[in-house]
């Protein structure tokens, strides 16, 4: 699946599949006869064959990597509607140094409203797996709720890493879109819900990459009131590492809650994004005129729709 599919069909959550070297090869052998083209073709082949990565179009050197080494040289800003009234801090950098990249994610999005809090049209959590060894932990390095909401699984294979992301909310989160260096990309949720605020963002250079997430998400919820630990993303934010390309990297930073009084909390964001600002459309409690239209209709819906999600990786 390429990236110049619709994003109607981003929004099922498949992950477009995408061989850049092969693909080269079928262009360039096809097209171009001069001799001269034929050691970028080697090395196109050779960066992807032995798991080396080019982060990007624009990047001259092929990189080594990349490594749970890496330094983690700066954070995004977080994305979605804050709410400090029901926010605890989500830090899931200690998963990036001690396994690795992220190798597969699963995200989680409501259907229906069952009266239990699970707003239908809401992206309600994500699951990520780090290293080669696929670590992850069901607390710990699941941000937002699972349960019983719809998955979808994204594997993320050696050499590839996250190089942008794409959100969407109102005064909830909606739609994720998370795009890889080998042009593979992993979308779940609702697309383009009525008055939604969009963030496109990307790493601050050709030479880093979207190691961990980090952000905010719903606090615990009382005994009486259902006890439920994990909730629903708030804010997302991201953690940028740098691959070893033969330059001087930068220093590894420190990961805090920006909430708290720690100096690390203190260190400004760094990414390049685009924001286009939604706009209000008087919808009662954040119900969307798609979603409202699964009201009392959505277990239906999702046996419908199940082929989105059953033939993932």
């Amino acid at each position: 699946m390429s990236s110049s599919q619709t994003h109607a069909s981003k929004a099922t959550g498949q992950i477009g599949r995408f061989t850049a070297c092969s693909f080269t090869m079928r262009v360039l052998t096809r097209q171009l006869s001069h001799l001269l083209m034929v050691p970028f073709i080697v090395s196109c082949c050779m960066a992807i064959g032995q798991a080396e990565v080019n982060l990007g179009p624009n990047l001259g050197a092929t990189c080594k990597g990349p490594a749970k080494t890496d330094p983690i040289i700066g954070y995004s800003g977080f994305y979605g509607h804050p709410n400090a009234s029901d926010a605890i801090w989500h830090d899931e950098t200690w998963a990036f140094r001690g396994h690795g990249p992220i190798s597969k994610m699963e995200l989680f999005k409501a259907w229906f409203y069952d009266g239990l809090w699970h707003d239908p049209g809401e992206l309600k959590g994500l699951q990520t797996w780090y290293g080669p060894d696929q670590f992850t932990d069901a607390t710990q390095l699941l941000f937002g709720a699972h349960k019983p909401h719809v998955p979808t699984s994204c594997t993320i294979y050696p050499g590839e890493v996250i190089v942008k992301a794409e959100l969407q909310w109102d005064n909830i989160m909606r739609w994720a879109n998370f795009t890889t260096n080998r042009g593979r990309y992993c979308a779940w949720g609702f697309y383009n819900a009525p008055g939604v605020t969009t963030a496109i963002i990307v790493p601050p250079s050709i030479t880093t990459y979207l190691a961990a997430f980090r952000g905010y998400e719903g606090k615990p919820l009382p005994p009486q009131l259902g006890g439920f630990k994990k909730r629903y993303i708030i804010q997302l934010g991201f953690a940028w590492a740098e691959i070893a390309c033969g330059q001087k990297r930068g220093a590894d930073l420190p990961s805090a809650d920006p909430a708290s009084s720690d100096a690390a909390a203190k260190i400004p964001p760094l990414d390049k994004h685009i924001i286009r600002p939604g706009k209000a459309v008087g919808l009662p409690n954040s119900i969307t005129q798609e979603s409202a239209l699964r009201v009392g209709q959505g277990r239906k819906l999702m046996q419908q729709h199940r082929h989105w999600y059953s033939a993932l990786d």
